[in-house]
C-alpha cells in the first residue's frame, strides 16, 4: 500500500472502532479516551513520518491532528474529527493515485487484470459495518418469491457517505426518468447540467482517469470515431453519449445505460436493470422497494453473506414490480461503476476478451466476479445493459 492508503486506512479502522463503541452504547471514560486519542495521533503522525513524502504528509497531519484531536476533546467529538481526517486523507490519497494513474502492459494485455486494477484504485469506496451496515435476514433460491426479510435491505448508512461529490451528483441524477419502458424520455437544461456536472467530478477520480487511458491505449476510443483518444473534454463526450444518450427499448427514446443500468426500468410488471445499491436505498427510504431477500449460492459449499460482502445478489419488488435476481456491488463508488462498465462495454464493442459479453476478474481479498455487458443494435451498439455476476 502507498504511505497515502496507509494513513487513510488508519484512520478508517480508528474510526470504525469509535462507531462500534457508539453502536453498543458503550463510552469511554476519561482516562481511556484521552490514552485512545494519544494512540491515534501517535499511529497518523508515525505512518507521516516513515513515508517518502515526510515533510508534506507530517505537515498535513499534523495540521488535521491539532485542530480535529485535540486535547480534551468528548468522545462525540472524537467521532466528527475523525470523521474530518478520513474525509481529508481520503482526498490526499485521491490526489496522489490520479497523478500516478497509468495502465501497466499486463493489464492493457489483459481486461481481467485492468478491473482489478480499477478495483484497487476504488478510493472512495465506501467501508462495510462503518459507512453502512446492511441487515440481510433470510436467504432462499432465486424462482422463491416468498418474503425472507421482514426489514429494509440497509440499516444504517452514514450522513457523510452523501457529502462525498460524486455520490451527492449521482443521487441528483436519480429523479431524473420515468421508469416505465414505453414512455419516451426527456431532458431539461437543468438535468443536462446535472449530468455534465457528474462526468466532470467523476473523472477527477483515478478509476475514471485509469479507464480513459485504458481504453486510449487499446485502441477503442479510435474506434468510437475519436480522433484524438487523449483529449479529456472528447472522452467525457464520449461517457454523456454512452451513459445519457436515449435509445429505443420498446417506444422511441424510452431508454438509456443510465437508466436502465442505475436506476431500473419496468417493462411488462418486471424489474428490467437496476443493479445500484444506491438506488436500492433510495428507493426503499421512498417505500417503493421491498428488500425480500438475499439469493443463496448455488453451491453449498460457498460461504453465505454476512453483510461485508461488497457483492450480492437480493431479490425485491419496486413499484409493484418484481425482480426475482438482482445482483449488485455495495459500497462501491459510481465512479467505480461507471468506469468498470464503460470498459466492458468497449471490449464487447471493439475487444475481444471474454465470452459473449462476458468478462471474469479476481478483485481484491478473493472476490471471483463476472462482468456482463449488454450491446443494444447492431451498426452502433448502444450499452443495453452492464451488471455484476458473483462466481461460485
Amino acid at each position: 500500500m502507498s504511505a497515502e492508503q496507509d494513513l487513510r486506512v488508519a484512520a478508517q479502522k480508528r474510526l470504525a472502532f469509535v462507531r462500534s463503541m457508539q453502536f453498543q452504547n458503550k463510552v469511554p471514560n476519561d482516562d481511556q479516551l484521552c490514552s485512545f486519542l494519544d494512540a491515534v495521533r501517535a499511529e497518523l503522525r508515525d505512518l507521516a513520518q516513515a513515508s517518502e513524502n515526510a515533510d508534506t504528509l507530517s505537515a498535513k497531519v499534523e495540521s488535521l491532528v491539532d485542530e480535529h484531536l485535540a486535547e480534551g476533546i468528548a468522545f462525540d467529538q472524537a467521532d466528527d474529527g475523525l470523521e474530518v481526517i478520513l474525509r481529508e486523507l481520503r482526498q490526499v490519497e485521491v490526489d496522489a493515485a490520479v497523478a500516478a494513474v497509468n495502465p501497466s502492459e499486463d493489464e492493457l494485455a489483459s481486461l481481467p487484470l485492468a478491473i482489478a486494477q480499477l478495483w484497487m484504485l476504488d478510493i472512495n469506496r465506501l467501508e462495510p459495518n462503518l459507512d453502512y451496515v446492511l441487515d440481510l435476514q433470510g436467504g432462499k433460491k432465486f424462482h422463491d418469491d416468498s418474503d425472507t426479510a421482514e426489514r429494509p435491505l440497509f440499516k444504517y448508512i452514514s450522513r457523510t457517505v452523501f457529502q462525498r461529490p460524486t455520490y451527492q451528483l449521482f443521487y441528483s441524477l436519480l429523479d431524473n426518468y420515468v421508469a416505465e419502458t414505453g414512455v419516451e424520455e426527456s431532458e431539461t437544461q437543468q438535468e443536462k447540467s446535472e449530468n455534465r456536472a457528474f462526468i466532470d467530478a467523476i473523472y477527477s477520480m483515478p478509476a475514471v482517469r485509469y479507464a480513459h487511458l485504458y481504453a486510449a491505449s487499446r485502441g477503442w476510443l479510435e474506434a468510437e470515431g475519436i480522433e484524438d483518444p487523449a483529449d479529456i473534454g472528447s472522452f467525457k463526450r464520449l461517457l454523456y453519449r454512452l451513459w445519457f444518450y436515449f435509445y429505443r427499448r420498446e417506444e422511441r427514446n424510452d431508454s438509456s445505460g443510465f437508466e436502465h443500468v442505475f436506476l431500473g426500468e419496468v417493462r411488462d410488471d418486471k424489474v428490467i436493470g437496476l443493479h445500484n445499491w444506491i438506488q436500492i436505498l433510495r428507493e426503499e427510504r421512498a417505500g417503493t422497494l421491498n428488500y425480500t431477500g438475499y439469493i443463496l449460492p448455488r453451491r453449498r459449499s460457498t460461504e453465505l453473506p454476512e453483510g461485508d460482502d461488497h457483492l450480492l445478489g437480493i431479490q425485491f419488488e419496486w413499484n409493484g414490480a418484481v425482480k426475482p435476481m438482482s445482483s449488485i456491488f455495495v459500497g462501491v463508488s459510481p465512479e467505480f461503476e461507471v468506469a468498470l462498465y464503460t470498459l466492458c462495454f468497449l471490449n464487447a464493442a471493439h475487444g475481444s476478451e471474454g465470452d459473449d459479453g462476458k468478462v471474469a476478474a479476481t478483485l481484491e481479498d478473493e472476490i471471483d466476479v463476472k462482468i456482463v455487458a449488454h450491446l443494444m443494435g447492431r451498426h452502433k451498439p448502444r450499452l443495453g445493459s452492464c451488471y455484476p455476476e458473483l462466481v461460485e
